[in-house]
């Protein structure tokens, strides 16, 4: 049988940090150039297709830009009212004659329907 040694075991393939670097700058720079290249065939396509000018080459003149005179003013929807005085003291209310004010409204009310006897007032 064979015996294994107690001491520590040295790999057989050590990998070193400046691999991983190395590994990691290539595909950086491959990502930014084919970002670069991708880029300027998108801006050449537009170029071609005039969506995108280049300034003082290929550029139309500036068109003026048609301004709109204002609007009209309007006068308000509702008319304005003309604001309360209140007084420091409010003036004492008459108290109303509720017997006379029914007498009133039963008058008016035979007049319009002739006939039709007056509705009964409110009790309070």
């Amino acid at each position: 049988m064979e015996r294994f040694s107690e001491g520590r075991s040295i790999p057989k393939s050590k990998k070193s940090r400046g691999n991983d670097r190395r590994l990691f700058l290539i595909t950086l720079g491959v990502g930014i150039g084919i970002g670069v290249v991708l880029m300027t065939i998108v801006g050449f396509g537009l170029w071609g297709l005039r969506y995108v000018c280049v300034y003082g080459i290929d550029c139309p003149p500036a068109q003026a830009i048609m301004v709109v005179p204002p609007t009209e003013v309007m006068a308000p929807i509702y008319p304005t009212c003309e604001p309360i005085i209140v007084t420091a003291t409010p003036s004492p209310t008459a108290t109303q004659d509720i017997s006379a004010t029914a007498t009133a409204a039963c008058a008016s009310f035979n007049e319009q329907f002739p006939g039709t006897p007056c509705p009964s007032p409110p009790t309070p």
